[in-house]
């Protein structure tokens, strides 16, 4: 009974000095907890948030209650501080019985990414985005890129040397989203942390067409007389068109105007009404005759944040002008 008490005894003992060798090297990230156990007793530190420059406490909680009671448990205080840089730190525990653990706490906060909410693209057509521009680390740690999800089908979004580039198929319209995931390299050797956030490209088709008459019909004109004509234009693309322009290559004696209003902007699907006139010159003669043709031309601003720009046109031909000599 002696010999089974004495080694009962023993073990206990080499459990003791096993603890008191005992360390624990971890990373705790920030408002995480963690949990040891020493002796058969749950020991928790506490990292709180570290984005203040302010002193925070790592704290033991025994059997859930919380205690700085330096008694039993040490806890240590820490700056966060960007004239500091106190990210990796040490402390002993012990409870009762004098064993004790050392814990080597290296902190690392999570990188940030913050990404556009979407991008607009044309089909087949690439842009790219600086994504140093969208992402930050408040420790300061170097940070790598990789695509986490993509839509191969409609956009490919590949990363070199920080930047993304976004390459749309010819033929896909539509919405196509891209997730990016950040990845920091601690300088303390703790664990790595990732961000991710989504950025959603709008394909935009290339078919863009402005919508006018081929041909244009002014009717009955009297020589020397000033005749109108109204007809509609129409944006047929998908996307607004702006900075309208309107140009013609009318001979010069019918002294042609073309308005469209107080149209700056044609939203897709919408029509304007146009008007041309003419000044029949009065030694004009009886008969039909083509007297030349109007050009319009938009920009399709596809994107102000990509500049694509692209110019649509329109040409009008006036072919029937009835020109009829007043002999009042």
């Amino acid at each position: 009974m002696k010999r089974f008490l004495f080694i009962i005894f023993a073990f206990i003992l080499s459990m003791h000095i096993a603890l008191a060798a005992n360390s624990v090297t971890d990373t705790l990230h920030e408002g995480e907890i963690e949990t040891y156990d020493l002796e058969g007793t749950p020991y928790m530190v506490v990292v709180n948030s570290v984005n203040e420059a302010t002193p925070h406490t790592a704290n033991f909680i025994v059997n859930g209650q919380s205690t700085t009671d330096l008694e039993d448990e040490q806890s240590f205080k820490f700056f966060d501080d960007s004239s500091i840089q106190i990210r990796s730190f040490s402390l002993n525990a012990t409870d009762s019985n004098n064993d004790a653990v050392t814990f080597e706490l290296r902190l690392n906060r999570a990188p940030m990414i913050n990404m556009p909410l979407s991008r607009t693209l044309i089909e087949g057509d690439a842009l790219a985005l600086n994504l140093t521009q969208f992402s930050s680390d408040p420790d300061g740690d170097t940070l790598a890129f990789s695509v986490l999800a993509e839509n191969t089908s409609a956009v490919d979004c590949d990363i070199s040397a920080g930047m993304l580039t976004a390459q749309a198929h010819t033929g896909f319209v539509g919405n196509s989203p891209c997730t990016i995931e950040v990845s920091d390299s601690p300088s303390n050797s703790a664990q790595p942390r990732t961000a991710n956030d989504t950025i959603t490209f709008i394909v935009q088709s290339k078919d863009f067409s402005f919508g006018v008459p081929n041909l244009l019909s002014v009717g009955n004109a009297f020589a020397g007389k000033t005749v109108s004509q109204t007809y509609t234009i129409t944006n047929q693309g998908n996307m607004p068109l702006t900075n309208i322009n309107v140009t013609h290559s009318i001979d010069a004696a019918y002294q042609a105007t073309i308005s469209i209003g107080n149209v700056t902007q044609l939203d897709p699907g919408r029509s304007a009404t146009a008007t041309l006139t003419l000044t029949i010159p009065k030694n004009e003669r009886n008969g039909q005759r083509t007297i030349g043709s109007i050009q319009y031309r938009a920009v399709n601003n596809a994107s102000a944040s990509s500049a694509v720009q692209i110019n649509v046109e329109g040409r009008l031909r006036i072919s029937q002008l009835d020109v009829i000599v007043d002999t009042e």
